[in-house]
């Protein structure tokens, strides 16, 4: 089993964080998201889009804009991707736990309150979140109940190792979103392994 503190590749799971930041650097800013964060912010959270969370992670100011924020959330041990591989973020499980705390725990965590996410940011992620797992759902809802059984992994975002050009930490049903089909070790068969890579935040 893995050392609760022994790091590894964020992947998708980051997208969480990315928000965060983002949120957290409008309340130091004292404004709203604009229309267009909100609009790639629901398309990284409920559609798991990784060409939003591009745009969002060269927003909040790449891996050290997330590791300002995240140090006054207080995980010390999350290491951004360098240039544009957000997916590449390196985590340990007590970070993700005081990240979720500071999401969803009422008050939000932080070593200084008064730079905590406020309730109005918490209840945004929450909200999308909420979005997501009901978008899943229904996906789920209307797959054959064979389908469903060939569903790999565990529910929730699993990380994996740290191998190959693509490291999802997401649930899937063996299938990439344009219709290729993975191997028997989760590679994408045939060609666009760079391109799938570069939209996931693993490749530069």
């Amino acid at each position: 089993m893995r050392g609760k503190d022994v790091p590894y590749d964020t992947a998708s799971i980051i997208k969480v964080d990315i928000l965060a930041a983002l949120l957290l650097q409008a309340q130091d800013a004292r404004r709203g998201l604009t229309q267009q964060e909100r609009t790639l912010t629901e398309a990284m959270i409920e559609r798991s889009d990784s060409d939003a969370a591009n745009a969002l992670w060269r927003r909040i100011g790449l891996a050290p804009g997330l590791e300002a924020v995240n140090k006054r959330l207080g995980l010390s041990s999350t290491v951004g991707g360098t240039g544009g591989k957000w997916g590449l973020t390196r985590t340990t499980v007590t970070d993700q736990i005081l990240l979720l705390r500071a999401v969803f725990a009422d008050g939000g965590t932080s070593s200084a309150s008064e730079s905590a996410l406020t309730k109005t940011s918490r209840n945004y992620i929450r909200t999308l979140r909420i979005g997501a797992q009901e978008r899943l759902a229904a996906t789920q809802h209307h797959r054959p109940v064979g389908h469903q059984q060939r569903r790999t992994g565990h529910l929730g975002n699993t990380p994996l190792p740290r191998r190959g050009p693509l490291r999802r930490q997401r649930v899937d049903d063996g299938r990439h979103r344009d219709g290729r089909t993975r191997g028997p070790h989760g590679g994408l068969l045939g060609a666009g392994r760079r391109l799938t890579a570069e939209r996931d935040g693993t490749s530069g």
